[in-house]
């Protein structure tokens, strides 16, 4: 995957004073409409902040960002339009299956399915929330393009050995909250 320009950390500081993370993404947009984000970037963190990052599953990700694309957007990517118009064509598809879509996807860097740990780098030294507990943070966020929460029965056995390669790190970072290893305790600079 190429890595494109558009790699931009969305943070915010709220009443608390607190700061907290929202990767591209894995809610970014419903936040952005109840939370206007105020952009900063990470060399600007001072000692001390408190960053959350809100972590989902690549797999069920992926999933979204083909719902999204193939029922919804009637825009265009400038950058994979600019790579690949073939592919570009393909992307935006409505009838294009999940498995050719995301293998199509995957030869392109993008924001929609880029994977969370080259947005966040230093993942492991913020608070790790799960897309699923947002709801209960009263963050505003709403789930969008589909009511099922399965991802397993979208995928044959290639796609899903090449989206767990591509998004090793990843799989790595969710399962510190799947499997309680990530204490939940703030983690400050």
């Amino acid at each position: 995957m190429e890595k494109g320009n558009d790699a931009r950390k969305y943070i915010r500081v709220d009443d608390t004073s607190e700061v907290w993370g929202v990767t591209f993404k894995v809610a970014s947009t419903s936040l952005r409409e109840s939370l206007p984000p105020k952009p900063r970037n990470y060399t600007e963190l001072r000692s001390g902040d408190h960053v959350r990052i809100i972590v989902r599953d690549p797999r069920d990700r992926m999933v979204s960002a083909w719902r999204w694309f193939t029922l919804n957007v009637n825009s265009y990517l400038p950058e994979i339009l600019a790579a690949s118009p073939e592919d570009h064509e393909y992307i935006l598809d409505k009838r294009a299956p999940f498995n050719e879509w995301t293998q199509t996807a995957l030869r392109h860097w993008n924001a929609h399915w880029a994977p969370q740990t080259e947005i966040h780098p230093r993942w492991r030294e913020f608070e790790l929330i799960p897309i699923y507990d947002i709801h209960k943070l009263g963050w505003g966020h709403k789930k969008k393009t589909r009511e099922d929460n399965s991802w397993e029965q979208y995928y044959d056995e290639a796609t899903l050995a090449l989206v767990n390669e591509v998004y090793s790190e990843d799989l790595e970072m969710w399962k510190e909250i799947k499997d309680g290893t990530d204490t939940r305790a703030n983690r400050l600079l």
